[in-house]
């Protein structure tokens, strides 16, 4: 009796992060860009407090 061959099993593609973003309150820009994160937004009020949008590259 001849052995019955298993269809080829393939992954499926994966969604990868390419970038992350952040809401960063001005007070901790600096923490971030040494980090290796720019500034991507203007100054924006959250809650009361000012923030900007940090966004980086993986």
């Amino acid at each position: 009796m001849a052995a019955k061959s298993l269809p080829q099993w393939k992954p499926k593609p994966r969604k990868l992060m390419v970038h992350s973003i952040i809401h960063s309150e001005l007070t901790a820009q600096g923490f971030y860009e040494k980090m290796g994160y720019h500034v991507a937004s203007d100054t924006f009020m959250e809650d009361g407090v000012p923030c900007v949008v940090v966004k980086k590259e993986l």
